[in-house]
């Protein structure tokens, strides 16, 4: 476990010598956030009603700020880099290393998951705190939230992993990794919460996985998910697409890897 710690010691070193991309990163999602605020503040005021699809307007901005920080704190940021080693062949060393590649990789990524929630979710929670009246934070489902997170965020790993791994067969792996963010964005209910989706594509969304990444976490935060129950199931439907991914991403490594061998890499 030692060398996967040093691992993510070595990439927190790297990504902290960029504290610029921190602020710049608070400030993009400060205004992403007004925006949406504004926009659903304008839609409410038009409608003249106190809730819309199940949400009323202070329901709804806090949506949009945990939404928009759990959509933060699930990337990772490691499907360009293994893109990158495939094709210029720099696989080949971590081959040779006493190291599990995907292991590696994920935890480079907590480095990521670690650093945005330190240096961006906390100072934009501390900032809606004081602009926002929420009431008692004490109120809303902390724990369930968390468990979430983690699990959205290992999801999202092995769907980046994968899509990464997607260079061992072609030598453009651009247009899947927008299509993957893409997906997530809108699917997730990053964008908007599922229930503003017409029925058609919302049950569409329900049976996909993304909206595990972001609407499930948001929604059992704020206590619309369930009883214990519901929430139980939503975490286990969480775990199932985790094991369904996990396991096709090391499918797609083992393949990929034996890609190299045949061709004598």
């Amino acid at each position: 476990m030692g060398k996967y710690l040093l691992f993510l010691s070595n990439r927190l070193q790297t990504v902290l010598q960029y504290r610029v991309g921190f602020l710049m990163m608070i400030v993009t999602n400060v205004f992403l956030i007004l925006a949406k605020y504004f926009l659903w503040q304008a839609m409410y005021s038009a409608e003249g009603k106190l809730q819309i699809a199940g949400f009323s307007l202070d329901e709804m901005v806090l949506y949009v700020l945990v939404s928009s920080l759990v959509y933060l704190l699930i990337q990772t940021n490691i499907e360009h880099e293994i893109a990158r080693e495939v094709m210029q062949g720099e696989i080949a060393v971590n081959l040779i290393r006493p190291v599990n590649y995907l292991l590696q990789k994920f935890f480079i990524s907590l480095a990521y998951f670690i650093t945005n929630f330190l240096f961006v979710v906390v100072p934009l929670i501390l900032l809606a705190t004081i602009f926002f009246p929420f009431g008692s934070i004490l109120s809303y489902h902390w724990i369930p939230l968390s468990v979430g997170i983690l699990l959205a965020f290992v999801i999202n790993f092995f769907f980046s992993a994968f899509s990464g791994l997607i260079a061992f067969w072609t030598t453009n792996t651009w247009g899947f990794q927008m299509l993957k963010l893409s997906l997530i964005s809108f699917l997730s209910g990053w964008i908007i919460p599922l229930d503003f989706f017409p029925e058609y594509l919302a049950k569409i969304a329900s049976i996909l996985p993304f909206k595990s990444l972001v609407y499930d976490p948001v929604m059992i935060f704020l206590g619309k998910a369930g009883d214990f129950n519901a929430v139980a199931i939503l975490l286990l439907k969480q775990g199932i697409w985790l094991a369904l991914f996990s396991a096709f991403g090391l499918l797609m490594w083992n393949r990929g890897i034996r890609k190299i061998s045949i061709l004598g890499g």
